[in-house]
């Protein structure tokens, strides 16, 4: 269940490659991106999507906040 959508600049936590155009978008880069709140059997976990700085496809990664981990 989506509980809120927030548009933020994102700083990257770690490296991402994009699956579509292997460009790797490096740890701590600015990117316009969207937050979702999610619930899931009480446990609070954010879904962030960003574009892919060369190809400007959609990527995403998920969080778990609670156990301070990343899950994608």
């Amino acid at each position: 269940m989506i509980i809120k959508k927030k548009k933020r600049r994102l700083m990257l936590p770690f490296d991402v490659t994009c699956k579509l155009c292997k460009f790797n978008n490096k740890k701590g880069r600015k990117v316009n991106g969207m937050i979702n709140k999610l619930l899931k059997k009480k446990l609070s976990e954010y879904l962030f999507y960003f574009k892919c700085s060369n190809c400007k496809k959609s990527c995403n990664f998920l969080t778990n906040i609670d156990k301070f981990q990343y899950i994608k």
